[in-house]
């Protein structure tokens, strides 16, 4: 995990939970899918692709992030160099397929 992930993690109010001695954090997008880099299983994948599509994450900004995380890995970073590799090419894909459905939708709407 990226040193700054609480730090750029969102609190959540949920109503009737106080937020001591519990705090509900959300991790931001880009946080959310450097975690999955380390398994990235098919749902990992799935993830990743969906947060490319809804345009909450950038290729670069992903290997970037999940880069400097790998700092303090304590695992297998080879597999994890490929994952991220692999994930950046993705999201990629996945921007761009979501974009062009976008602007063909867009298109069949116009006057």
């Amino acid at each position: 995990m990226h040193p700054d992930a609480h730090d750029d993690s969102i609190a959540l109010d949920l109503p009737g939970i106080a937020r001591v001695p519990v705090e509900v954090r959300l991790f931001s997008p880009l946080d959310l899918a450097a975690s999955k880099l380390a398994r990235f299983a098919d749902h990992d994948q799935e993830d990743i692709r969906a947060l490319a599509r809804a345009g909450l994450i950038d290729a670069d900004a992903l290997r970037l992030r999940a880069e400097e995380a790998l700092a303090d890995y304590a695992g297998d970073e080879r597999r994890v160099r490929t994952s991220i590799r692999f994930a950046r090419d993705l999201v990629r894909k996945s921007y761009a397929r979501a974009r062009r459905r976008s602007t063909s939708r867009a298109k069949k709407l116009a006057p």
